[in-house]
């Protein structure tokens, strides 16, 4: 198994890491669509999001850095953290977790709903929901993993938290995505592309301004 994943361990982390995001999360939307007496509803998702997050954080995040999400991946390559062929390799590990995991949402809950983003606000709204629940997230994650004086044992915890934060106020709104590959996985799938440049665009700026915003208030460390 160690020759297997020899010199793809990274990526591997990045498929894994991303598909239990994303299944988690879209998962515990297709089980209420289905099951709507035991829906795990808008806190539910909220919180099934954000914990599988932290968990693959910890799990995860001293092979990877636990990107998890392609515009991560950009604000980190932004800031000279990855390299050209270091963010190919995790935006395509990425994609390819998200969309295994939506394929398996599908075979195994058998749900109206496979967790796909839409919107009824103005596309510039939504755009700009996305934009800056994408922002808080990916300062936060900036805070906590390239910053020294930050506690980093709690690194998960933060930025668990930041998706749940951001999926409770967005959530109704946009879906809260934040993330490229979760939102074009469930609509590749579902064959369904409403909205869907809101989502391939908006969580890239937000992400990469709130590199640059970070990386201008740090300071010395």
């Amino acid at each position: 198994m160690k020759k297997f994943f020899r010199g793809k361990e990274r990526q591997s982390a990045e498929f894994i890491g991303t598909f239990f995001l994303v299944f988690c999360g879209t998962g515990a939307i297709a089980a209420g669509s289905r099951f709507s007496s035991f829906g795990a509803g808008p806190l539910g998702v909220a919180l099934a999001f954000g914990m599988a997050l932290m968990l693959m954080v910890f799990a995860l995040g001293h092979i990877s850095g636990a990107h998890f999400n392609p515009a991560v991946s950009v604000a980190f390559y932004s800031i000279g953290k990855l390299d050209k062929q270091e963010l190919t390799q995790y935006v395509s590990a990425q994609g390819l977790g998200a969309l295994a995991a939506s394929v398996a949402v599908k075979a195994l809950v058998q749900a109206p709903s496979i967790g796909e983003t839409g919107y009824s606000l103005l596309w510039i709204q939504a755009w700009g929901v996305e934009a800056l629940a994408t922002f808080l997230l990916v300062f936060v994650i900036m805070a906590v993993t390239t910053d020294k004086r930050a506690p980093g044992l709690l690194a998960g915890v933060a930025i668990g938290g930041a998706i749940v934060v951001d999926a409770i106020w967005a959530g109704p709104l946009t879906g809260a995505s934040m993330n490229p590959a979760r939102s074009l996985a469930p609509a590749l799938v579902s064959f369904q592309f409403g909205g869907i440049l809101v989502y391939l665009t908006a969580p890239f700026a937000g992400a990469w301004a709130a590199a640059q915003v970070y990386q201008g208030i740090r300071g010395d460390e």
